[in-house]
């Protein structure tokens, strides 16, 4: 048997380095749009596994911009589009195009977002007609959306979200100061999850609820290379990347604990925006068939 360790290692760099972008996908299907370049992006670039091409452009240039789904049944909203400019757009994705769909009900950046663009989730972050750190959750259904019975158990903005509509997870995130609040969604209501190891905001999350893996983001201070992955249960540690980042542009949500790619973000030194992708294979085993004979 041969069992490779688990480790990131460098994927295909993105054609538009940038950060404060969302993206989604799998390692082989991945995704990515919006962003500060530092300018405002409206660019779209999908991921085989190895490389990085241009799609059509999304009919909004945001940052800050929250989105989820697989790469032919994706959306994007919110987020930026000036200093203090903040839309309620929706975008949905069909793998060549990105279509209007129906606008989300506030205006909102920095959120936290799971699921498909038939069942989608977004979550917490901030509006600048409001001072405070949203927990309100909305779902989407590619065509309209529904508030959530449930409310946030910590209001925040800047987090990390993976899983389905009915099976959610969102970790860390910024409230005044760094967290490491986790909590699960149902589908209807938000119960807390164990605390991550430490605390990080603009991080990403790759995998379902309880088989995640926890990447990137910063502390006070700094950025954070560590990783850690979440049975739903409990965290254990994971390898590191090799390049620290926060505010990743985009990250693997349908990938898993043994497949997930992250790409972009900001880097420590020099302050500036990165083109870079790493990807996470974890440990995996190989069985070489023997031949057994019997007299």
């Amino acid at each position: 048997n041969t069992i490779p360790p688990a480790a990131w290692s460098s994927g295909g760099n993105l054609n538009t380095a940038r950060s404060q972008g969302t993206g989604a996908g799998t390692m082989t299907a991945g995704w990515i749009v919006c962003g500060s370049e530092p300018s405002l992006s409206n660019k779209t670039e999908e991921y085989d596994g190895s490389s990085w091409t241009a799609a059509n452009n999304i009919g909004m240039s945001s940052r800050l911009v929250a989105g989820a789904g697989p790469q032919t049944s994706a959306f994007a909203t919110g987020g930026f589009t000036g200093p203090s400019t903040v839309v309620t757009s929706v975008y949905n994705y069909d793998g060549t195009d990105w279509t209007a769909g129906a606008a989300q009900p506030v205006g909102t950046y920095g959120q936290g977002s799971f699921g498909t663009q038939t069942a989608g989730v977004i979550c917490g972050g901030s509006a600048p007609s409001t001072s405070n750190y949203l927990t309100t959750s909305y779902e989407y259904d590619g065509e309209g959306w529904t508030a959530s019975p449930g409310s946030m158990n910590n209001g925040r903005h800047y987090i990390a979200g993976s899983g389905i509509q009915t099976a959610g997870l969102i970790a860390g995130g910024h409230d005044g100061g760094v967290t490491n609040y986790v909590e699960e969604y149902n589908g209807s209501t938000w119960s807390n999850g164990a605390t991550s190891p430490d605390s990080r905001r603009g991080g990403g999350l790759s995998g379902p609820q309880t088989a995640a893996l926890y990447f990137g983001g910063s502390g006070d201070p700094g950025n954070r290379t560590d990783t850690a992955a979440y049975d739903g249960t409990s965290w254990s540690t994971r390898p590191s990347i090799a390049t620290s980042r926060r505010l990743i542009a985009g990250g693997s949500k349908n990938g898993t604990t043994t497949s997930a790619w992250m790409a972009g973000g900001q880097l420590e030194s020099p302050d500036a925006r990165s083109a870079l992708t790493e990807e996470f294979i974890g440990d995996t085993e190989t069985v070489t068939a023997s031949t057994l004979t019997t007299s």
